[in-house]
């Protein structure tokens, strides 16, 4: 678990910085903490790779509300909790999708049930996100937003709804990542998430207008995979 905590007030990074070790303690949970003074610095070295972000609204350079559009160009689900000495400023949050804000001066109690809410969406995602490794950095795609993933020599190639992104990686590895998912092997190369199927027709399978294989030897299993899906409503 990472949390980054943005803020040019020295006293309140520090002051959140103890706030989660006293959590780490309290809950034998183990948190990674970064800490930045600047949100310009913060947005340049930002990798998707946080699951709770913590940030002030008000600093030098580049605003909070500013800066959390950035993330949400690379990042559009990560928790994000603005803190701020005005209320009125929290209603800009809604623009970013921040799922809350806490007032400052800071106190534990409050700092907590913010943090709880944050881990909760973010355990929600852990099985909702495949994280992948790109050559234009590490994605976050959501696995609705998924429709198919194939072989392209050594790589995966991730067939979204909003493209097609790539990264290298075998297919056995690749299906790791959707273990628990509503996603199925049609052939050894290919991965169909389910909830894309529109028909299947002898060895062929649609997705809308795609059509991809079905091999002899997966296509039991897959037929299975696909009614036990529709039955779940899925």
């Amino acid at each position: 678990m990472k949390l980054a905590i943005v803020d040019d007030d020295e006293q309140c990074r520090r002051q959140v910085v103890e706030f989660v070790r006293t959590y780490m303690k309290n809950t034998k949970q183990d948190i990674e903490v970064e800490a930045y003074s600047l949100a310009i610095n913060f947005i340049s070295e930002y990798r998707s790779d946080c699951d709770v972000i913590f940030l002030d609204v008000e600093m030098p350079h580049m605003d909070g509300i500013s800066a959390a559009k950035k993330i949400r160009e690379v990042d559009k689900y990560v928790p994000i909790i603005f803190l701020t000495s005005y209320s009125q400023y929290a209603i800009n949050g809604y623009e970013v999708n921040a799922i809350d804000y806490v007032m400052k001066p800071l106190t534990y109690f409050v700092f907590e049930m913010k943090l709880k809410k944050a881990l909760k969406f973010t355990q929600r995602r852990v099985n909702e996100d495949v994280v992948i490794v790109t050559k234009q950095g590490v994605l976050r795609l959501p696995n609705s937003e998924i429709m198919f993933a194939c072989s392209e020599g050594n790589n995966t190639a991730y067939h979204t709804v909003n493209g097609i992104y790539r990264e290298r990686m075998t297919m056995r590895d690749t299906a790791k990542k959707f273990k628990g998912s509503n996603i199925a092997f049609c052939s050894s190369g290919c991965l169909i998430n389910l909830s894309f199927v529109t028909r299947v027709v002898k060895d062929v399978v649609y997705l809308g207008d795609i059509q991809l294989q079905i091999s002899r030897s997966k296509r039991k299993e897959f037929i299975d995979r696909c009614i036990n899906s529709l039955s779940e409503g899925g």
